[in-house]
């Protein structure tokens, strides 16, 4: 199978790469004299994910990894466009609706705390919310179902047929086939196309048949996206451990907090009273995400349970504030006339990595930069 643009990775930067190729191609097509020359072709697009369910947030805004879990940044911090979005009051009812349902003691709490803030007309005090994760998944789905519209009508304007394939599969190598396309090749040289329905009354509107057809051999495209998140924490657990049903090497990926609710639920179930102990290496989001759920359990069930976490600073997140009764801080390696000259992600990294280091030595906090 041949294709125009292929992303690996079903997250935000994979479904952007597709709707800003798409974009791009159909600027270019609107030129009559290069119309003419593409009639009865085709422009295929491909989104190949491990686990297509989370299509469109990918494991960090996925549906159901979402469940419990809520940006580490306030939305103050979020691109426009999606504060724009969350602005409009259907999305703030989807939002409210996803956490009634889905969102356990953690989300009951916010909205005891915060329902009158996302309500009110005090935009200062909702830019300073932080919203479910799965807003990023909403997002992205009404962003990716107006792309397959607009591939349809420009598919009967030009007479050029545009189309997306959803795959189910895991790359494990991308090479140079010819001077045009490059190869991917899965493992066990199989990958599963699958079969998009769209559910107009469901808070998830995009899921995929559970019937697809199985394909050997590899796939080709002109342009390629590498979009896989974070890779997978070190392995510091024995092969004892590892072999353990309930062990998680990567929480997210696993299925984060959803995930060892269940865990915990199957423990009691089989165990009953016995005393629980749960250990958590690191002190980040994967600790302070599942605890309100946890003592909900705990209290509920009347367990006896030890909790137990290592990490080598116990420094949790800390949160977006910038700093009191001081000035605007004003960019300086990334002012507008210096970042036009950044030509390579590396360049970029150096330079926000020197930013926030001049902001510190001004007295300033990391996120006032």
């Amino acid at each position: 199978m041949y294709f125009a643009h292929i992303s690996i990775g079903g997250g935000i930067v994979g479904v952007e790469t597709v709707i800003s190729t798409f974009d791009n191609i159909c600027s270019s097509l609107k030129k009559k004299n290069i119309q003419q020359n593409f009639k009865g072709k085709k422009f295929s697009f491909a989104i190949v994910d491990t686990k297509p369910e989370n299509i469109p947030g990918g494991v960090a805004y996925g549906f159901k990894t979402s469940q419990y879990g809520y940006f580490n940044n306030p939305l103050r911090l979020s691109p426009d466009h999606l504060k724009r979005w969350i602005s409009l009051k259907n999305n703030k009812k989807k939002i409210v609706h996803y956490i009634k349902k889905y969102g356990g003691l953690t989300g009951k709490i916010w909205l005891r705390e915060n329902l009158h803030i996302l309500n009110s007309a005090n935009k200062q005090k909702f830019m300073e919310l932080y919203f479910p994760r799965v807003l990023a998944n909403f997002w992205m789905e009404e962003k990716l179902l107006l792309l397959l519209k607009k591939m349809k009508k420009f598919s009967k304007e030009f007479s050029i047929l545009f189309e997306i394939k959803f795959i189910k599969g895991n790359v494990i190598s991308i090479r140079n086939n010819t001077q045009k396309y490059s190869e991917i090749s899965f493992k066990d040289n199989k990958y599963e196309i699958l079969e998009l329905e769209i559910n107009k009354n469901h808070l998830k509107k995009i899921n995929f048949k559970n019937i697809s057809t199985l394909k050997s051999g590899s796939i080709y495209s002109i342009t390629q996206c590498v979009s896989l998140g974070l890779p997978p924490p070190k392995e510091l657990a024995t092969n004892r451990s590892r072999s353990h049903a309930n062990y998680i090497r990567d929480f997210y990926y696993s299925g984060a907090t959803s995930n060892l609710i269940n865990k915990m639920l199957s423990i009691i179930r089989m165990r009953g009273k016995k005393k629980i102990i749960i250990y958590f290496i690191g002190y980040k989001a994967g600790l302070l995400e599942p605890l309100p759920e946890l003592k909900n359990i705990i209290k509920k069930y009347k367990i006896s349970t030890e909790i137990i976490c290592s990490s080598s600073d116990l420094l949790g997140i800390q949160k977006a504030q910038g700093s009191l009764n001081k000035k605007v801080y004003k960019l300086n390696k990334l002012n507008i006339k210096k970042l036009a000259r950044i030509k390579s992600a590396k360049k970029l990294f150096s330079s926000i990595l020197a930013e926030f280091e001049i902001a510190k030595n001004q007295g300033y906090k990391k996120y006032d930069a």
